[in-house]
């Protein structure tokens, strides 16, 4: 179902359809392009073949920001359709386009829209292809999921390797501070002071690597964001909920990979500690 939003002069009315009449609509990338602008273009006259049309008014095509991103096209216009089929000598019908009031009632109304190709042309179901956007909608809806999936994926080992690599780091430095370790057990401090030292220590570790990784994203979306506007219809920004998200986010994989090393360091015995070389 195609809606489309008038943004200057009128649309078609049945009497347009009727009376033949030779009018177009732009949409407003066709009104730049021909006119500078939509207010502009409206009664100027727009020569096809050899035949002119009046604009009569002025649409913003639902397409544009896609057609946009993808170079696909340089502006659209629309005309009744009689006029097209009296002009080019169109007999058939290519495309049937049936509006429905509530979108839950598409597929409902495909059994009428069928009826209504076999009134129109004379086909038969089965020679014919019905297309409706909700059944577009799920598919593109299926291809996010799983491009979803893969991105997710690769987030998930790329959130293990690091991991792992942070753990072996806080392996390595309670090996380095055996001695240290020692001398604060000597002083009075505790295994779970020891453990929460370390815990701690991976956990602000992990968070600065997510601070570091926010602010790289928060570059590459203030260079490239406006060449992505055309592709998402508004430039993609980064929400205070995730930017705290992912953090916070980092900071939990700091406090899962950090317990094993933290709990090493709490069990090191003083004394032993004390005398490591």
């Amino acid at each position: 179902v195609k809606k489309y939003q008038i943004v200057a002069g009128r649309t078609l009315k049945s009497n347009d359809y009727q009376t033949f009449a030779r009018v177009v609509l732009l949409d407003t990338k066709l009104a730049d392009i021909l006119f500078g602008g939509a207010d502009k273009a409206l009664n100027q006259i727009v020569q096809l073949g050899s035949n002119n049309y009046r604009v009569i008014g002025v649409y913003k095509d639902p397409n544009e920001t896609r057609n946009r991103l993808a170079n696909m096209n340089n502006g659209n216009l629309l005309m009744a359709n009689t006029q097209l089929a009296a002009e080019y000598n169109v007999a058939e019908i290519m495309n049937v386009v049936v509006h429905v009031k509530k979108l839950d009632d598409v597929l409902k109304d495909g059994s009428a829209a069928a009826r209504l190709m076999t009134k129109l042309s004379g086909v038969r179901e089965g020679e014919y292809q019905m297309f409706d956007q909700a059944s577009q909608l799920a598919a593109i809806q299926s291809q996010v999921a799983i491009v979803q999936v893969v991105f997710g994926a690769i987030a998930g080992i790329a959130l293990l390797v690091g991991g792992i690599g942070v753990m072996n780091i806080m392996l390595v430095s309670v090996t380095e501070r055996t001695r240290e370790i020692g001398l604060r057990k000597a002083l009075g401090a505790t295994r779970g002071n020891i453990l929460m030292q370390f815990v701690i220590e991976s956990m602000v570790l992990t968070a600065i690597g997510g601070l570091i990784g926010l602010a790289l994203a928060a570059l590459i979306v203030a260079f490239i964001g406006h060449s992505l506007d055309a592709f998402f219809g508004a430039p993609p920004t980064i929400t205070t909920v995730s930017a705290v998200g992912s953090v916070l986010f980092s900071a939990t994989i700091g406090i899962v990979f950090g317990i094993l090393p933290a709990n090493k360091a709490s069990k090191l015995d003083p004394i032993e500690s004390l005398r490591y070389e």
